[in-house]
């Protein structure tokens, strides 16, 4: 197994231990579950929805490179 980290903003963190309380689970838990399922999906909204944050952060992603 591999860990990353990703960086939140508070904000984001805040509704993250939210919902993971809400489901019963570790902050941990569900960041993993969400990003597994993501990967694993096919759905086109989903893409749609990730080329554009993709696009929107792509000088940031080239700046942190």
């Amino acid at each position: 197994m591999t860990t990353i980290s990703v960086e939140l903003s508070l904000q984001e963190e805040q509704r993250l231990r939210e919902r993971a309380r809400e489901l019963n689970v570790a902050p941990e838990e569900l960041a993993a579950a969400v990003l597994k399922d993501g990967l694993a999906t096919s759905d086109p909204d989903f893409n749609t929805i990730l080329a554009a944050v993709l696009d929107k952060n792509r000088e940031l992603y080239q700046r942190l490179a």
